[in-house]
């Protein structure tokens, strides 16, 4: 991040991308969270659906 405000409002094709850029990461780390958040929740639904051992 070597802009400084000055460069920052001067490049406002910069500024779209890194804005593309920053969402596309959350995006991609909601999704990410989302996908485990459920794979977990799979994993201890189906562990006490199991029978118990004896």
């Amino acid at each position: 991040m070597g802009l400084d405000r000055g460069q920052w409002k001067t490049n406002p094709t910069l500024d779209i991308c890194h804005l593309v850029k920053i969402a596309t990461t959350l995006l991609v780390a909601i999704e990410l969270n989302r996908e485990n958040m459920e794979f977990f929740y799979g994993l201890r639904t189906w562990e006490y659906r199991l029978p118990p051992v004896n």
